[in-house]
């Protein structure tokens, strides 16, 4: 944006107030005004100092099959024949690896930063400086502005302006099976390879993130200001959120909730803190540690913190000229389809050409520094059956031979050419946290009784309908008369008669025709309109099924 520009009269989408709690205070947007000049000037980047990000780790359960060549097999668990032979193995979320001698969780960490609420809002206005630049450098080709759908906003209808619907995962995953069957029907069967980029955010190099950022913004631009934004992300500190609870806290679990209601109260923000001199004081006393990802790392440039709010988009930027070279080589004029969704890439192409376009993608990546996954690259043939009446899907294995009937798992759905189906995993997921509801409710019951003997001992569907009901029961109109508790924003206000702050609660004014509260049901429905199949309404069929053995289960164990 130019300095010179008068400031915009309404405020950017961009500038958004975040409610995490972090080191330094919460902000209020009343004066965006004057905090878009602080973020315009480029003086003030360049002198800023960042404070250190917040990093946390997110653990996710992961049900897999159990490796033979890798793992100890547990008898029990096996199915054989009558000769011994192994029918079927068994998942788990744990194995014992035999090359480590130890029981390993299958479960998967994901690495999270959060900067503070005024850095964030600093990295926020660069990120679209950057992506509208971006998308300008996409549209100058038409079938690569078509390919890279993560990380930016793809309307459904291409006639509606920038406030329109835009369109999601499901949207995409359509596309691309609708092309697997068109390729199909037209060349009698057609190949797909899937790749994943092994630890993309950690793994990107900052000489080619720089050359990438350079090319797009200009040296000038890039030295003025967009430098800075640079280093604060490739040469970054971290705090970890584990150890901001510890502060002041003898339980150890949580935050001490009384010490941050205090300062909400005095000095109506939400902060881990009072005020800088006392965060200070926290790392100069050895209360709280300061990481350095790199510390004793001799020679590593690579890696950005994923979570930021600028993360994404230099996601896409460092992938920009490889992007190009794919749709150069392998799809213009080739019979070919591809797609990349961050670090999750799919290409359909000729069937006798899939050797060579995975020596191509496996080669071609090895130039920006970055690495398959070789035991996340699948490789399919879809072809027709039964006189074309039937597509399927055949699995191959490293030699490119058939190796058994399979599944093509893209963004959270099961493509068996015939039919779609949501991803089981998801299923498993959308499960587990309706039996997780179930027993919080039981472990409340079994509280309850404990002070009042007479609480009924029953988990009611009312309760637990948020879940496995639809998001708009009685329709959208019937709805918007409707205040949900969710749809109140609590926001601190100063009582002038005290001197304290309280909360408030707020209806914000909502865009009802494009804002839609949704639970997984309302996830499901979007998938049956948009896919056109009421197969993933049959998938859920035996939820409430579920939900009452669970309540069963859950009742007998806790308040028994």
């Amino acid at each position: 944006m130019n300095l010179l520009s008068p400031p915009p009269a309404e405020k950017p989408n961009w500038l958004k107030s975040k409610g995490y709690i972090h080191l330094t205070p919460s902000i209020s947007l009343k004066n965006w005004k004057t905090i878009l000049e602080k973020l315009e000037n480029h003086n003030y980047i360049n002198n800023y100092k960042f404070f250190p990000l917040i990093h946390r780790v997110l653990r996710e359960r992961k049900y897999k099959r159990v490796d033979p060549k890798e793992n100890k097999l547990i008898e029990s668990k096996l199915i054989r024949d009558s000769n011994g032979n192994i029918l079927k193995l068994y998942n788990a979320h744990k194995h014992f690896n035999l090359k480590k001698d130890k029981v390993e969780r299958t479960r998967k960490d994901r690495h999270l930063y959060y900067a503070t609420h005024f850095d964030s809002l600093i990295y926020a206005y660069y990120s679209q400086l950057i992506n509208s630049l971006y998308i300008k450098e996409l549209e100058k080709d038409e079938i690569l502005d078509k390919s890279i759908i993560a990380y930016r906003k793809i309307l459904i209808n291409e006639n509606d302006d920038d406030n329109g619907p835009g369109k999601s995962t499901i949207h995409f995953s359509k596309e691309v099976f609708d092309q697997i069957k068109y390729n199909a029907a037209k060349l009698g069967e057609v190949g797909v390879l899937a790749f994943d980029i092994k630890n993309f955010f950690p793994s990107m190099d900052h000489n080619i993130l720089k050359t990438a950022w350079v090319k797009l913004v200009g040296i000038d631009n890039f030295e003025a200001s967009h430098n800075r934004i640079f280093q604060a992300c490739t040469n970054f500190r971290y705090i970890n959120y584990n150890d901001l609870k510890l502060i002041e806290n003898q339980r150890k679990k949580g935050f001490n909730e009384s010490l941050l209601n205090n300062i909400r109260k005095e000095k109506g923000y939400k902060c881990v803190f009072k005020n800088y001199n006392e965060f200070r004081d926290s790392i100069k006393y050895k209360k709280l540690r300061v990481y350095n990802p790199n510390y004793n790392k001799k020679g590593i440039i690579k890696g950005i913190p994923q979570g930021l709010p600028i993360s994404a988009t230099l996601a896409n930027l460092y992938l920009l000229e490889f992007d190009k070279i794919i749709i150069k080589d392998l799809v213009l004029g080739k019979n070919s389809f591809y797609r990349r969704y961050s670090d999750d890439i799919i290409i359909i192409c000729p069937t006798k050409d899939i050797r060579f376009y995975e020596e191509t993608i496996m080669n071609l990546i090895k130039v920006f520094k970055l690495e398959i996954s070789k035991h996340k690259t699948d490789r399919y043939i879809f072809k027709y059956l039964h006189d074309k009446k039937r597509l399927e899907c055949f699995k191959l294995d490293e030699q490119y031979n058939i190796k058994k009937t399979d599944r093509l798992i893209y963004l959270g759905f099961e493509f068996y050419g015939y039919q779609t189906l949501i991803k089981s995993t998801n299923l498993a997921k959308y499960y587990r946290r309706l039996i997780k509801t179930v027993e919080r409710r039981a472990k409340r019951i079994n509280n309850a009784l404990k002070n009042e003997p007479t609480t009924p001992k029953a988990i009611f569907y009312n309760q637990i309908k948020k879940i496995i009901n639809k998001p708009l029961k009685d329709g959208l109109d019937k709805a918007e008369s409707k205040v949900h508790y969710k749809d109140t924003i609590n926001i601190l206000e100063k009582d002038f008669a005290t001197g304290q702050f309280k909360v408030k609660k707020i209806i914000p004014k909502v865009n009802n025709e494009n804002h839609r509260r949704s639970t997984y049901m309302g996830y499901v429905n979007r998938c049956v309109s948009i896919h056109g199949s009421k197969t993933f309404l049959h998938q859920l069929r035996k939820r409430k099924y579920i939900l009452n053995n669970a309540i069963k289960i859950k009742l007998n164990k806790f308040t028994s």
